[in-house]
Parts: C-alpha cells; sequence; structure tokens
C-alpha cells in the first residue's frame, strides 16, 4: 500500500488513483 500511496503521489494521483494533477508533465508520466 505504501508503495502505491509514493507512486500515485509522484504521478499526482490521489489515494483512490483518480487523476487530480493539472500539469502536461504529470500527464505524460502516467503514461510511462
Amino acid at each position: 500500500a505504501a508503495f502505491w500511496q509514493i507512486i500515485s503521489g509522484e504521478h499526482g494521483l490521489d489515494g483512490s488513483g483518480n487523476y487530480n494533477g493539472n500539469s502536461d508533465l504529470q500527464l505524460e508520466r502516467m503514461n510511462v
């Protein structure tokens, strides 16, 4: 669980995995 929280935090996701960032960089990183 901690791993997912770290990854989702880095990718602009909330705890449920919903995207809540607002930068193109974050959107691009989500697709990696």
